[in-house]
């Protein structure tokens, strides 16, 4: 593998899994859903920088690490279950990484349609996999946020996070263009002011200009 590959592929695998493993930790321990609400940051940022068949690479890395961290001790006592969720996670993590990618090449980034682009995906997982709650909480999450009780309620939620993941990276991009322009700003030369110390032959002949050691003659 070429040293530009294999940094494209570590900087995949760094930013897919961190925001896996940040989802885990939100979809199994309570205490932790707050994490959900920036955990796909990492994983949007790296999409607008890749191409196509990264993007989707991106998405199977992410679905691929989030099962391995939540349900691998399914692959012993119901392999079949466990399947199931890599295969349905990984095609639709790759459809969502392609998807957002080719809308940031086209239109931009937008929070906003990356939201709606999650939400049939989510309700695809709910129906097929029952895995709804994948990029929300786990069954013990807070009794505010999972109130609704109802498929339509988790998903809104779920849309939600994705959402705030969205505005928070918008938010970043943002500030990161700021800095750049004040650094451009002070590190650019300032002006100077050149003074010309030529002395116009007639001025000079009648003596209304002094010199720069004498007063000025008169003639």
């Amino acid at each position: 593998m070429k040293p530009n590959l294999d940094s494209q592929f570590r900087a995949n695998v760094l930013c897919a899994g961190s925001s896996a493993v940040l989802l885990a930790f939100a979809h199994v321990h309570a205490g932790l859903w707050f994490l959900a609400l920036f955990a796909l940051v990492p994983f949007l940022w790296r999409l607008a920088s890749v191409g196509r068949r990264q993007a989707a690479m991106q998405g199977v890395m992410l679905a691929t690490c989030f099962v391995l961290a939540t349900s691998a001790g399914q692959l012993a006592t119901a392999p079949v279950n466990f399947v199931t969720q890599l295969a349905a996670l990984n095609v639709v993590f790759a459809l969502f990484g392609y998807a957002i990618n080719r809308l940031s090449v086209r239109l931009g980034f937008n929070p906003l349609l990356i939201a709606l682009i999650w939400f049939p995906l989510g309700l695809l997982l709910a129906q097929v996999v029952n895995l709804g709650d994948a990029l929300l909480f786990g069954q013990a999450g807070p009794e505010l946020l999972l109130g609704f009780g109802s498929l339509a309620g988790l998903l809104f939620w779920s849309t939600v996070v994705v959402l705030i993941n969205g505005l928070i990276l918008l938010l970043a991009r943002f500030i990161k263009r700021q800095l750049i322009r004040r650094s451009t700003r002070s590190s650019s030369p300032s002006r100077r002011v050149h003074i010309s110390t030529e002395v116009p032959p007639r001025t000079a002949h009648w003596g209304l200009i002094p010199s720069f050691r004498a007063p000025p003659l008169l003639f």
